[in-house]
């Protein structure tokens, strides 16, 4: 059942290393660094009630010159590119995904649930429709962690950069069938109560830092992850440590992804250590 959700609000997670530090956010220091940089794991969606910065984060935020998401969401472009993104390549559309009855159910939810048509969106890529019913499964208000950080960044006279284009980004799911990510995507409509029962442990998990209780729970999850480890975290995490580099290099930097994008054996801090940085818990 978690196999889309785990996907989407961590961009998919190994827990390997580090997880007996029980810890969000990360000091990167030593080799050529003139001063650290910090890598924080975001939760991509987070009930506005629950979304709070701690001194910590917030000390190290203004310590920094820079924030690093992993895409600069305020680069002007970028509503241009998500416009041309978020669509199916091919003309293909969500009815040729599903049977009538299928698309029945799917459209049916959309409508009841969400006050929503798919008619509007019929070609849009099932991975994206997923972020529509998150504030359901989570049932509250939710606010985007990376747009909360980036409005701090910006009352700080900061510039936000990217560690990937949202070209890049929409390519990755161009490259999972869309006929496995509509199946996904109905998978955790059709058992409703049960993904939301799943995405607020996974959501509390998260709150409290319990990277144990996360990787049981992801154990537990389907074939989305194993099927696409490679492509979804350990390429892009291996692509993005140069990227890493060069801007720590430069300035002292605020890096903020995905929380499933730190840890494991191909988790960035890890990488990081092997490239002979030092990683230290903050918090």
């Amino acid at each position: 059942m978690l196999k889309f959700a785990v996907s989407f609000i961590l961009m998919c997670t190994s827990f390997d290393s580090y997880s007996q530090d029980q810890a969000l956010l990360f000091e990167i220091s030593g080799k050529e660094l003139r001063f650290p940089s910090y890598a924080f794991g975001t939760f991509h969606m987070l009930c506005e009630s629950d979304f709070v910065l701690s001194d910590s984060i917030k000390s190290k935020l203004q310590a920094t010159e820079q924030l690093v998401l992993e895409l600069d969401m305020d680069n002007p472009k970028m509503m241009g590119a998500m416009m041309a993104g978020i669509k199916m390549k091919n003309g293909t559309v969500l009815k040729d995904l599903y049977s009538k009855s299928d698309y029945d159910i799917l459209e049916k939810y959309f409508v009841d649930s969400l006050n929503l048509s798919l008619n509007s969106m019929a070609s849009f890529k099932p991975f994206l429709l997923y972020s529509l019913i998150i504030p359901q499964l989570l049932d509250c208000s939710v606010v985007a962690f990376e747009l909360e950080l980036m409005k701090i960044a910006k009352m700080q006279s900061k510039e936000v950069f990217g560690l990937e284009t949202f070209e890049f980004q929409m390519g990755i799911f161009d490259s999972i069938p869309y006929k496995k990510q509509a199946e996904y995507l109905l998978e955790n409509i059709r058992d409703s109560k049960a993904s939301r029962k799943e995405m607020q442990n996974l959501f509390k998990m998260y709150l409290s830092k319990d990277i144990s209780g996360l990787e049981n729970l992801i154990a537990k999850s389907d074939q989305m992850f194993k099927d696409f480890e490679d492509i979804l975290l350990t390429k892009r995490n291996i692509d993005w440590i140069s990227k890493i580099k060069d801007f720590s290099k430069t300035k002292s930097t605020f890096f903020a992804v995905g929380a499933g994008h730190l840890s494991g054996t191909n988790g960035i801090l890890q990488l990081l250590k092997n490239e002979g940085y030092t990683i230290k818990a903050i918090e």
